[in-house]
C-alpha cells in the first residue's frame, strides 16, 4: 500500500513538477498498467516518482525528494493557490 501526504503549501509545486516531467521527453517512460475496463494489461507512457523508504518501530516510512527540473526549457511554473483578495470597488465574478 502506498500513501502520500503532500503538505497543502506544496501541492501546487508538486503538481507543477509532475506537469513539467510530463513535458520532458527524458523523463517520460513506457510502463504497463492494468486496464480494468478491458480486463487486460496495457502499455502507456508515464513518469516515475522514486522514493526511499524504511521499516521502523512504527511501520514503514520514507520520503520523496524530486530532482529539480526548473532549468529545463519545458518547465512551466505551477499556478498560485493563494486566494484572490477583493479590493475596494472591485467586482469578483462569483
Amino acid at each position: 500500500m502506498l500513501s502520500l501526504f503532500i503538505p497543502k503549501e506544496s501541492i501546487a509545486a508538486f503538481a507543477g513538477h509532475l506537469a513539467a516531467m510530463a513535458l520532458d521527453p527524458d523523463k517520460v517512460r513506457s510502463g504497463k498498467i492494468w486496464d480494468y475496463t478491458a480486463n487486460a494489461e496495457v502499455e502507456v507512457e508515464g513518469v516515475y516518482i522514486n522514493a526511499k523508504g524504511k521499516t521502523g518501530q512504527f511501520g514503514e516510512f520514507g520520503n520523496i525528494n524530486p530532482v529539480s527540473i526548473i532549468d529545463t526549457p519545458t518547465h512551466q511554473p505551477a499556478p498560485s493557490t493563494a486566494p484572490v483578495a477583493a479590493t475596494e470597488g472591485s467586482s469578483l465574478p462569483f
